[in-house]
């Protein structure tokens, strides 16, 4: 039984998706009709956001920082990395404050805010190309607010206020 609203959700096609709250892992093989729950990593704090980019593939982000891998939907997970928020801590909301997109298993980008409510608060971006062994970050121009990437990772559209969107494309 889902009894918070999810924030999260990764599909690579209109049947293949994961699904995720802070507290809840599920997937799908056929649209979202049936979902398979799965458990959460054993050391896992909370979960701020998923991705998969196929085969079952993907990642989880915890609200720490720290970062899992699946190559089974989730039956299994293992840490890979821990990305550092200095400051940044991530308050609870129903609104996505952690969007995240892999290419591959190398190829990835996070994007972090601290809250949901539009404040004049840093949103960071952190850059990998080497599976998270290492990570770039950057302060994104932007106020913070919830947060979605587009599935390419090029695009990222934050709530930054009140019927406020701002659109930001990333330049590599």
């Amino acid at each position: 039984t889902i009894t918070n609203p999810c924030h999260s959700a990764s599909f690579l096609d209109e049947n293949v998706g994961w699904l995720a709250n802070s507290n809840l892992f599920g997937t799908t093989v056929d649209g979202g009709a049936t979902w398979t729950m799965q458990p959460l990593p054993e050391s896992a704090h909370k979960i701020a956001t998923i991705d998969t980019y196929g085969g079952g593939e993907g990642y989880l982000l915890d609200q720490s920082g720290v970062l899992f891998f699946t190559q089974d939907d989730g039956a299994h997970w293992r840490e890979t990395s821990r990305i550092d928020l200095g400051n940044l801590k991530m308050s609870f909301s129903v609104y996505q404050l952690a969007a995240m997109r892999f290419t591959d298993s190398q190829h990835g980008l996070i994007v972090v805010s601290p809250t949901d409510k539009g404040k004049p608060e840093p949103v960071l971006a952190f850059h990998t190309s080497d599976g998270g062994a290492t990570w770039t970050s950057e302060i994104v121009p932007v106020v913070a607010g919830p947060v979605y990437l587009a599935l390419d990772g090029n695009l990222l559209t934050v709530i930054s206020g009140v019927n406020q969107l701002t659109l930001l494309r990333y330049e590599k």
